[in-house]
């Protein structure tokens, strides 16, 4: 079947999802019947989008009837059944070689090394608000993060942010995965199931722009990365409260003594009639074993509406200062147990405002300061000529209005869903926020965030959003000013589309995908992005994953036509330099001056094996990215000069040399094998293993006096690790654990006329588990230039006033003494 026709019939790279399946031949005359729309796989040209080899032999002497035909268009009475048809249908599935549908919005990508060891560019735009009354001041943010498109392969769900390609908008969350009922031969699902089954306690916090796994154990939680402050909990709306999950289930997190609720949905002072928040995103969950949630004795019964992602929607302080947040869920339909009668989920949705200033008797009041977040579809009004993107136009005629929305995805109440697993998209992007207060008891806008968007050519696939320009607007006239007042335009021009796939399968699109390259911002700085060269070819990737050190990474897929897993590899883009330059001056040559930084990526990528646990066991390979060993960054430009005495004097460039941690020992699946990797500093006096938990933190920080000259000074810093604090068995997999990670000794080493100048400074920790104070520095030894006459070293002693209910630890008390640290513990001594 040649699909070129009707590739962008129903939007969401729809060719890229479209196989071939067989029908039973009462779908010609009966499709409405559920038995004639049972789907059978068609074995596939490999190779060959859209073909197959059907052997007919079986039809008998009368020779075979083979008849194509559309699920989504087949007329009823059409055709001619019996024994002797064979149908072949051409339809859709939620995921196909560009991405997956059926996956949520929360990426692996997270998983990988965040810093300056992975090459990333990143961005961040912050958005002005007006200070609270009482309390914290929400801070949203605008960021963006090249390394997010790194991670978009075949099996992530690769429609954008409500924001644009790339960019996130810090959203706070708590989500629990689950896995395809499909995938699990056990589980009792029919043949083809989408549904989603329990997988355990698989769950991750996103809080004020940090992303962990959370582990649960003993019916507690604990973040991966255990900052020690923090309390999780699970708790239960009582008292006929509902927040759309079957048992009520919401969370707590307090963090020095402030409370954030994820999934409240009726906050405190609510009554019948008053605003819910809306905060919790629901999906039908079968559990569909002995002992899991829902469990009854058949597979159909075994359902319940389970929450995947609670979002924030109240945060109170110890002085009872209160911030809400109301969203906006997207409803959808799909066809449970493989029947097409629709059942409603959730595939999607956005924050629409938060209320601040408030207190927690006064949530329900007018709030005293907002910011109002406004959307649009995901269609550019007049485009095609006449278009108009609205809730009346989204129809399968009109689907190319919407490029990266999969409108064949989309099923309404009482219709019948042949869609047999739910998908994850919307429909909206961020068209602008506000920000508002009130005074004298009416709203005063004070700035007003435009978004403008577009959809560039995709490509080899269909186009997804992409954000061209932020402008913020003053609206705010109660100082005299006679207008609104708009200031220039930030603007991202025409973004570099790489490659994503390697291209090792053949007839599978390289899933082109746009990363930011040039920003011109409101202040008139012109900001240009380089991307290095891509390393790897079909021909040059690694035959074995546990060895590879090129910038590439595979992942395990099925295409169509495939009866076997195939090896798919992706690219990973290093940023090599980043300009900034100045447009509203010009140097006596006619030049702009420009500030030029460069990066260079020393020795050998670091590939992780993939500690997905909802990955199945055979697609996990060596895919999560840990960056490189040394990065040396460079500032200035050797092109540009200036004259002295008619001489021309070149710029010099600085260099800087960070070494980091990759968490690289012991790099097996299950975490006990393999080989110890140790990291040792650049004056070999100091080593340290490179432990998983330790992966993306800086061990050694040289800085040079110039590019080629010695080492000026150097910072090495040895951490150490508390815990775990938490610990959860995963089968294949080493275990989950939260550690708590901190830096314990520092030695600093300074270039003078003498030779070095070395100091060091340890911290001890209370590395007892279970308390308020677990992880928080108890002495603090400046041991100074040890070395020199006269030399004093200093030991400080920290105490805490201790508030466990409310996870708040407060410094009490403070002594210094001229002395070195004894060990942990001991009580203090020496002179004052």
């Amino acid at each position: 079947v040649d699909p070129s026709s009707f590739r962008a019939a129903f939007g969401g790279d729809y060719a890229a999802r479209l196989r071939l399946v067989r029908l039973p031949a009462c779908v010609l005359t009966t499709p409405e019947r559920p038995e004639c729309q049972t789907q059978s796989p068609v074995e596939a040209v490999p190779e060959v989008p859209l073909s197959a080899r059907v052997d007919l032999s079986a039809a008998g002497e009368g020779g075979a009837k083979l008849r194509l035909s559309s699920l989504e268009s087949t007329p009823s009475g059409s055709g001619s059944g019996g024994s002797g048809a064979t149908v072949l249908a051409a339809t859709s599935a939620p995921d196909g070689s560009s991405g997956s549908y059926s996956a949520t919005a929360l990426s692996p990508t997270g998983t990988w090394s965040a810093g300056g060891s992975t090459g990333a560019f990143s961005y961040s735009y912050p958005l002005n608000v007006p200070a609270a009354i009482g309390g914290a001041t929400p801070n949203p943010e605008l960021s963006y993060d090249s390394s997010s498109q790194d991670g978009r392969t075949s099996g992530t769900n690769n429609q954008s942010s409500w924001l644009g390609d790339g960019w996130g908008t810090s959203e706070s969350y708590i989500e629990r995965s689950y896995k395809n009922c499909g995938d699990d031969t056990s589980s009792g699902a029919p043949a083809g199931s989408g549904d989603r089954c329990w997988a355990g306690e698989v769950v991750t916090l996103s809080l004020n722009g940090k992303s962990t796994p959370l582990v649960y154990e003993n019916g507690a939680f604990r973040p991966v990365n255990d900052s020690g402050t923090e309390k999780v909990e699970r708790l239960y709306l009582s008292g006929g409260a509902s927040n759309g999950t079957y048992n009520g289930e919401y969370y707590r997190v307090t963090e020095n003594g402030v409370q954030f609720y994820f999934g409240l949905n009726q906050l405190p002072g609510f009554s019948a009639g008053k605003e819910e928040t809306k905060s919790v995103y629901t999906v039908p969950v079968y559990g569909a074993k002995a002992g899991e949630p829902c469990h009854a004795s058949t597979f159909a019964g075994s359902s319940c509406v389970q929450g995947y992602r609670w979002n924030l929607d109240y945060v109170v302080d110890l002085h009872d200062n209160a911030t809400a947040y109301y969203y906006q869920p997207e409803g959808n339909y799909y066809g449970a147990n493989a029947q097409n009668t629709g059942v409603s989920y959730v595939r999607g949705g956005w924050l629409r405002r938060i209320d601040y200033g408030m207190t927690a008797s006064t949530v329900f009041s007018p709030a005293p300061e907002q910011v109002v977040f406004d959307v649009k579809e995901r269609c550019i009004d007049g485009t095609p000529a006449g278009a108009v993107c609205d809730d009346a136009h989204f129809k399968a005629e009109n689907a190319p209005w919407w490029p990266d929305v999969p409108v064949d995805l989309d099923c309404a109440q009482g219709a019948t869903c042949t869609n047999h697993g739910p998908s994850f998209w919307s429909r909206k992007r961020l068209s602008s926020v506000t920000t508002q207060v009130r005074v004298g008891g009416a709203v005063q806008q004070v700035d007003r965030y435009d978004f403008t968007h577009s959809f560039p050519d995709g490509g080899d696939h269909a186009p997804t959003l992409w954000l061209e320009s932020i402008q913020r607007t003053g609206l705010d006239t109660s100082g005299g000013g006679g207008a609104a007042a708009p200031v220039p335009p930030t603007v991202f021009g025409a973004p570099a589309q790489l490659p994503n796939r390697v291209g090792t399968i053949s007839n599978v699109s390289v899933m082109y995908h746009d990363r930011i390259q040039t920003i011109v911002t409101e202040s008139g700085a012109q900001i240009t992005v380089v991307y290095n060269d891509t390393e790897c070819t079909p021909q040059n990737v690694p035959a074995d994953p546990a060895v590879n050190t090129k910038a590439c990474f595979p992942t395990l897929w099925k295409p169509p036509g495939y009866s076997s897993q195939q090896k798919d590899w992706f690219h990973k883009y290093t940023v090599k330099s980043v300009r900034t330059q100045d447009l509203h001056t010009v140097n006596q040559d006619g030049t702009y001056p420009s500030l030029l930084t460069s990066y260079k990526y020393v020795g050998d990528a670091a590939w992780h094996y993939d500690d997905s646990e909802l990955a199945k066991a055979d697609e996990r390979t060596y895919s999560q990215f840990r960056g490189y060993g040394t990065v040396e960054t460079r500032t200035g430009d050797t092109s540009v000069f200036h004259k002295n005495n008619g001489a021309a004097v070149n710029d010099r460039l600085t260099l800087s040399r960070t070494f980091y941690f990759r968490g690289m020992s012991h790099n097996t699946p299950d975490g006990t094998g393999g080989s110890t990797v140790t990291l040792t500093s650049q004056d070999g006096k100091y080593s340290y293993e490179d432990r998983n938990e330790l992966a993306g933190r800086a061990f050694e920080t040289d800085t040079h006096t110039g590019d080629g000259g010695p080492v000026d000074s150097a910072t090495v810093t040895l951490p150490t690790v508390i815990g775990p604090t938490a610990t959860r068995a995963r089968t294949g997999l080493r275990p989950l654990t939260a550690q708590m990670v901190r830096d314990a000794k520092v030695y600093n080493r300074k270039a003078v006329s003498y030779g070095w100048r070395e100091t060091e400074t340890d911290t001890f920790y209370n590395t007892a588990l279970n308390q308020t104070t677990t992880g928080m520095p108890v002495q603090v030894a400046d041991r100074g230039e040890s070395a020199a006459a006269g030399n004093v070293a200093k030991c400080s002693w920290s105490r805490y006033a201790v508030n466990s209910a409310k996870s708040l630890a407060l410094p009490a008390e403070s002594i210094t003494t001229a002395q070195d640290c004894p060990e942990a513990g001991a009580t203090p001594t020496g002179t004052l």
